[in-house]
């Protein structure tokens, strides 16, 4: 399954709908890349990432308020669906596609 690419987040968080731009690069299962929030131009790093299958999990720590976001998704050829936790709000549904 090819995961690497541009796709488009949309995060449902407790501070309204959040979105981003993660450009994501897969090699032997290791995820690396940038997450950008759309509104706000921040980019972030993405580390600790990991591919199995159709289940992707990464971290990026946004600079603006710094708190990690700890992603948990599902990848379903052009889309993907599953969560973030962040230690401060919690956790909260995050939807993507190409």
């Amino acid at each position: 399954m090819e995961i690497a690419g541009l796709w488009n987040l949309t995060l449902h968080t407790p501070m309204g709908v959040q979105r981003a731009v993660l450009d994501l690069h897969e090699d032997n299962g290791v995820l690396t890349g940038t997450v950008t929030h759309k509104e706000r131009k921040i980019t972030a790093e993405i580390y600790d990432g990991k591919a199995s299958g159709d289940h992707l999990q990464w971290k990026s720590t946004m600079k603006l308020m710094p708190v990690t976001l700890t992603f948990n998704v599902t990848v379903d050829g052009d889309k993907m669906n599953g969560t973030v936790k962040t230690a401060m709000m919690g956790e909260f549904a995050v939807i993507g596609e190409r």
